[in-house]
This record gives structure tokens, C-alpha cells and sequence, in this order.
């Protein structure tokens, strides 16, 4: 084993300060998060306008199939006046993200100690976080956090339970349980976004087409869920919404255009992933992990890494390349840095799971011996330390949210937010104007109202709070300081 993975604590909780470098600001910056004028209050105010199924219905039928993003934005925490709910929304999906990833490191590296998953787990954290295109679209923002963040939790929620079903000597009761759990797991996916759509999809087809292929057999299990994922994906797909935001771009539905596009994007995608200095270091440090990671005996492999590579990569690139179709062929422009937020995190798990897969190959065939793996030398940890270090000083993710922090910029936001929600709750007038909010950090805030009192971000927050009209526009009496 690598020294730096040896049962010594102290150099195992050295591989959890990156992920805490990362996650410290984060949750700092949950305490001054506020729901958006975009879309936040729109769901309630529909809701309020038209009752709870009547608000879901309107907006399935009249702007999008996602059956299930669409139920829990009507559900957001506008629903029950409970403003405080969006501090701590982000603080359930970090869980829900370190929580899946220590999960599924844990269940396939089952034979090493809680802190050495933990560790490993904060370092793929910490790599997501590092180049996230999209922070504010990750977490704080709700709207497109039920659409992509928390449908990336539950694949793979959804990979661990495959996972786990696999595992021989299971109760069948048990079984059945995680059984069920796999269809819930695709339904909610499914009725999300329709990049995880095709990642889910892929998935059930990777694993369907493996057993076929190699085990020489149809599993009941997989053809079952792969045609409740086909139902489930054209309730969504075929919905009246689609159509609807599939209107009004001379490239829509031009299936030719959209795979061209997204095999010509993903490459500078990925060559600006793979080049990133830390990216390179985890990388290099992780070859120190895959020989007891992977190894089980003199010929025994962990079966989950002894697969054909070729195969793996094949669906991996399939995850990856499926996400960017959507965006051109639904609206005919390259994916919005929400949509690179899920395509960067299946990205890394499929990076990371690969290079295991083709060590396990490597050693098989005696190509390369990962008993005999060199380990890194002495000297050069330090170095690789640093370069860790420097990556993080200069990475724009980084320095964006401790000097929001540092400089105050979140907490002024969050008091003028908190200020404004008081005057639009207690004014009794049924006219309101509004300053411009003077501090809007990139990591929080996204989109205000505008000038137009028609525009739909004043209508829909005039109508939650009850106003005939809001205007944003220098600082004016109102009719309460009259």
C-alpha cells in the first residue's frame, strides 16, 4: 500500500483538509442564502393562484415535462412562508453529495478503514468543487438545483443500490427492498432533467448490455427497469410542456446538428478538466490506492473493477456526451453552466473508475503489476502539496467564496434580502418601489426584478406577497413613511 494511505491517522486526515477547504465556505455561505426573485417565487405564487396539483399541472402541461423537479419547486419552502428554508436547503445536498460519495467509495473499497473512504470521498468533494462551473446553479439557486444537483445524488443513490443487489448472500427480502428502491430511484430521475434522463438510461443499458454480452444472459431485473425507465421518460419527453419549450429556435429537434455539436464540445471540455494542476495530482496520488484497491488475492480482482475497459469507457463516454445533446438539440446552443456542473461531476466518477478498470486490466494480463507499483517518492509529496495548494489560491471557485465571505459582499446581500422581504410583508401599501440590491455576489444571487413591473419576476413576487404592482427603482417613500 502507498504510505499515504497506511493506517496512520494523521496522514489520512490530511486527506480530508481539501474537501474541508472547500466545504467551510460553503456552508458559511448558506447562512446568507435568500430564495431567488428567478423562478423561486413564480412555483409558490402559481401555487397560491391555482392550488397545489393545479400549480404542478400548469406547469407540466404548459412549460415542462419534469414531473418531478416540477413537484418539489411547487413544494420549496416560499410554500410554507418559511424564508430560512433556503439557508438551509444547501446544507442537505452537501450532505447529500459527501454522504453518496462516501457511500459508494465505502461499498467499493469495502476492506479499508472509515477514514481512508472518508478521505478519499473529500478528495473527489474537493475536485468538484475546485472547477464546478456554476456554484450559485449548484446550490443556491432552487430552481436549478431540483433539477440537476439533486438528480445527480440520486443516481448515485441509484449506482449503490445496483451495486449493493449484486453483493452476494443478501436476505431476499432485502433484495426485494433495494429492488424497489432502483425503480423510485428512476422515476424521480427521470422526471428531472433530460440529462439524467440519458445518464440513468445509459446506465441501465451498460449494465443490462454487460450481462448479456459477457454473462450470456438477459437479466429479468434490468430489462424490467429499462422499460420503466422508457415509460417514465416519454411521460416526460411526450409531455406538452416539451413541445412548448422546444418552440421558438431554428435548430430545434435537428438531430444531426445536436450530435455533431456534442462530440465537437465535449473534447474542450474535457482537455480543460484533465490539465487542471490538481486534477493531475489527485490523480497521480489515487495510483498509489488501486493496488489494494483493486487486488484481492495473487489472482483475485474487486469484481467491480474487473470489467473490459473498453466497455466502461464506452458507456462512460455515453454519460458524458448524452448531457450536452439536450441543450442543441432542444434549444440548439451549447449546455448553460448548470447542465457542465452534472456532465463535470459524472466526469470525475467516471475518470476515476476507469483508471481502476484499466489497472485491473493491465495487471490480468501481466502488462503491468500493480504489486510491484512504484510508490511516490518521499521528496515529492511536499511538492505535490504545494502544487495542491496553489491550485487552490489561485482557483477561481475558491477565491470567489472567501472573498464574498471576507469582504462582507454575502452578508450585505443577505441583510439588504432580509430587509426587503420585511418591507414587502409589512407595507400596507399595494404599490411598492424597491432599490436595486447594491450587493449581488456571484455565488448567491442570480437574477432581481426589473424596472417593468410587468416583467414575470415582479408579477409572480407581487402576487406571493399580496401587491397590485413593484417597481425597482431608486429609493422613493412609500405610502407607510408618508
Amino acid at each position: 500500500m502507498h504510505p499515504l494511505f497506511q493506517k496512520t491517522h494523521w496522514q489520512n486526515l490530511l486527506l480530508i483538509i481539501p474537501g474541508l477547504l472547500m466545504l467551510s465556505p460553503l456552508m458559511a455561505l448558506a447562512l446568507y442564502n435568500h430564495a431567488s426573485a428567478a423562478d423561486d417565487y413564480c412555483h409558490i405564487d402559481t401555487v397560491f393562484k391555482y392550488g397545489w396539483m393545479g400549480g404542478i399541472k400548469a406547469y407540466y402541461t404548459g412549460w415542462s415535462g419534469r414531473y418531478f423537479s416540477i413537484f418539489l419547486n411547487h413544494s420549496n419552502p416560499l410554500l410554507f412562508h418559511w424564508f430560512a428554508g433556503f439557508k438551509w436547503l444547501p446544507f442537505f445536498l452537501y450532505t447529500g453529495i459527501i454522504a453518496s460519495f462516501f457511500w459508494l467509495v465505502r461499498t467499493l473499497n469495502p476492506d479499508k478503514k472509515t477514514l481512508v473512504n472518508l478521505g478519499i470521498a473529500s478528495l473527489l468533494f474537493y475536485l468538484l468543487i475546485l472547477r464546478l462551473p456554476s456554484i450559485l446553479e449548484a446550490f443556491f439557486w432552487t430552481a436549478a438545483v431540483v433539477n440537476y444537483t439533486v438528480p445527480n445524488i440520486l443516481t448515485l443513490l441509484w449506482i449503490l443500490v445496483a451495486i449493493k443487489r449484486e453483493t452476494p448472500g443478501r436476505p431476499p427480502l432485502v433484495v426485494k427492498g433495494l429492488n424497489l428502491l432502483a425503480f423510485l430511484l428512476v422515476f424521480a430521475i427521470n422526471g428531472t432533467s433530460e440529462n439524467n434522463v440519458f445518464v440513468i438510461m445509459i446506465l441501465i443499458i451498460g449494465w443490462l448490455g454487460y450481462r448479456l454480452v459477457w454473462s450470456r444472459k438477459l437479466d429479468p431485473f434490468y430489462l424490467s427497469l429499462l422499460i420503466w425507465g422508457i415509460v417514465t421518460a416519454l411521460f416526460s419527453f411526450l409531455s406538452v410542456g416539451n413541445a412548448v419549450r422546444f418552440e421558438g429556435n431554428p435548430q430545434s429537434r435537428n438531430f444531426l446538428f445536436a450530435f455533431i455539436e456534442s462530440f465537437k464540445f465535449a473534447p474542450k471540455l474535457l482537455f480543460g478538466w484533465i490539465t487542471n494542476p490538481s486534477f493531475l495530482v489527485i490523480t497521480l496520488l489515487s495510483l498509489g490506492l488501486f493496488p489494494s484497491f483493486l487486488k484481492k488475492g495473487t489472482d483475485s480482482y474487486n469484481a467491480f473493477f474487473n470489467i473490459n475497459p473498453f466497455y466502461t469507457m464506452l458507456v462512460t463516454t455515453g454519460v458524458v456526451v448524452s448531457q450536452i445533446f439536450p441543450s442543441y438539440y432542444g434549444i440548439g446552443v451549447y449546455p448553460t453552466p448548470r447542465v457542465i456542473n452534472c456532465i463535470y461531476f459524472f466526469f470525475l466518477w467516471g475518470w476515476f473508475y476507469n483508471l481502476g478498470v484499466v489497472l485491473c486490466y493491465l495487471d490480468k494480463r501481466k502488462l503491468l503489476r500493480l504489486t510491484t507499483f512504484p510508490r511516490i517518492p518521499f521528496l515529492l509529496k511536499p511538492l505535490l502539496c504545494l502544487v495542491l495548494l496553489w491550485d487552490f489560491y489561485h482557483a477561481e471557485n475558491s477565491r470567489l467564496m472567501y472573498r464574498e465571505l471576507l469582504t462582507g459582499e454575502a452578508a450585505a446581500y443577505s441583510e439588504e434580502m432580509t430587509e426587503r422581504t420585511r418591507l414587502l410583508m409589512t407595507s400596507p401599501s399595494d404599490t411598492l418601489y424597491l432599490a436595486p440590491l447594491r450587493h449581488q455576489p456571484q455565488t448567491l444571487f442570480l437574477e432581481d426584478m426589473k424596472a417593468d413591473p410587468g416583467h414575470l419576476w415582479n408579477r409572480c413576487i407581487a402576487g406571493y406577497f399580496g401587491k397590485k404592482a413593484i417597481y425597482i427603482a431608486e429609493p422613493r417613500r412609500n405610502d407607510q413613511d408618508d
